[in-house]
């Protein structure tokens, strides 16, 4: 397994492939977000390669979609390092959600960046065992930032932001997968895997109240 330093974006309308200015180092295990024009991305590590020592990122980048020449830019220094964690925008501000630590194990924690003053803040923790931050996905639906778990948990953020709620469980419990929402009143939840069953070939549809 080696880390890669390729972006790019699909044209729905045109079906194809445009790749997009590499990433300043090489990542995996992140996860990306996009909030109004820009598209961040934060944790993750650099697997070099064979015999070599992985690397944990201190870094978080930004990608300025409406400008006519791209170029990634470094945003204020994240106040962690973890992998397997998952991104979610809501309401201007990008939560980094849970993950993996370099020490510690799995972990339920909660960063928020702030665009507007370039700063970090920490926001209530998701419910549950610390595996519920462990390759969680995130994704805003209906107004509300929702985050499904290992667990099988679909947790949402409350109105005034102090605490996760409870709204929903998964059919098929997973991690590692991608949430989405559609139609703006349904979240759909695929691919991942299970620590019972393997690979998750089930598509878990939720609807959550607007």
């Amino acid at each position: 397994l080696r880390s890669q330093t390729s972006v790019a974006r699909f044209d729905p309308e045109s079906r194809n492939w445009e790749d997009l200015p590499p990433l300043p180092e090489p990542r995996s295990s992140h996860d990306a977000a996009v909030l109004g024009d820009m598209l961040y991305v934060a944790g993750g590590w650099n697997m070099p390669g064979t015999g070599k020592d992985n690397v944990w990122h201190k870094t978080a980048w930004a990608l300025n979609l409406s400008e006519e020449r791209l170029k990634w830019k470094a945003v204020a220094t994240p106040p962690f390092q973890r992998r397997a964690l998952s991104l979610g925008a809501l309401n201007g501000k990008l939560y980094c959600i849970g993950g993996m630590q370099i020490q510690g194990g799995p972990t339920t924690r909660v960063d928020v960046y702030d665009p507007a003053s370039n700063c970090w803040l920490e926001a209530p923790s998701l419910m549950g065992s610390s595996m519920d931050g462990f390759g969680s996905s995130a994704f805003a639906c209906a107004g509300s930032l929702y985050v499904s778990t290992i667990s099988g948990s679909l947790q949402r953020l409350s109105n005034d932001g102090n605490s996760w709620q409870l709204a929903g469980q998964l059919d098929h419990p997973r991690f590692f997968h991608r949430m989405a929402p559609w139609k703006n009143a349904l979240l759909v939840s695929v691919g991942g895997g299970n620590m019972s069953v393997g690979k998750v070939t089930e598509v878990d549809v939720i609807t959550v109240a607007k």
